[in-house]
């Protein structure tokens, strides 16, 4: 074979390769999204000792790609008709991974929080949409009774929310950031101990939950300097 036929031989490989290799960096990057993990929480907040617990849903998820091509979600109650369009997810980062969602999926004043499957789409900045079910189950001793709405005594006697076996504490700082979240102990059990560890703590709530966070009740706030 001559030199200039091997010459253009070599050429020619060389091109195949270079055009493979950038159709599949091309098809890598415009991949179909997937969600990696769905994660939601059913919370019923109290905001002060004398009125019932708001409920909101939180729904975060981890999708494949890269959340910079995210563009939007949808969380929707088939059942219901409720449609929660989210297009622009909160976005937090967490142990190496990113997560996109919205912490307060509510619905209008007098009606109930539904129940049962919910379908959330996730949708990319190209439009793509995939889809994933999850399952919201409210806690029965929760529920409002003849004799009125839960309040939040009841649940520090036990009389409610004993589905949530898990006691955990939020402290934060004069203008309300988060400088501590974990399970209460005796370290944290008096101010004393709280200002101790946490020089700046101006506030506290108690959060109960299950085991695996899909259910959460969330006290009224207190304070920590009088």
């Amino acid at each position: 074979m001559k030199n200039k036929d091997l010459f253009f031989m070599h050429k020619q490989i060389f091109f195949l390769f270079l055009s493979l290799f950038f159709v599949f960096c091309f098809s890598c990057s415009d991949s179909s999204p997937q969600i990696s993990g769905i994660f939601k929480t059913l919370i019923y907040e109290f905001n002060s000792e004398d009125e019932k617990a708001n409920i909101r849903l939180s729904v975060f998820l981890t999708p494949s790609q890269d959340v910079r091509r995210s563009k939007s979600m949808e969380v929707t109650h088939h059942d219901s008709q409720f449609v929660w369009k989210i297009n622009t997810p909160q976005v937090y980062a967490h142990d190496n991974k990113n997560y996109i969602g919205h912490s307060s999926l509510i619905v209008p004043e007098n009606f109930i929080f539904p129940e049962g499957l919910f379908e959330v789409a996730y949708y990319d900045v190209a439009d793509r949409k995939i889809t994933e079910n999850i399952n919201v189950t409210p806690l029965k001793s929760m529920m409002e009774t003849e004799e009125g709405f839960v309040k939040a005594s009841d649940v520090r006697s036990k009389k409610a929310g004993t589905e949530c076996t898990q006691k955990k504490i939020i402290i934060c700082d004069e203008i309300g950031k988060e400088i501590f979240f974990g399970f209460y102990s005796s370290k944290l059990d008096t101010n004393d101990k709280i200002l101790k560890l946490f020089p700046d703590a101006v506030t506290k709530r108690i959060y109960y939950c299950n085991q695996n966070n899909s259910v959460g009740i969330l006290l009224p706030t207190e304070n920590i300097k009088n």
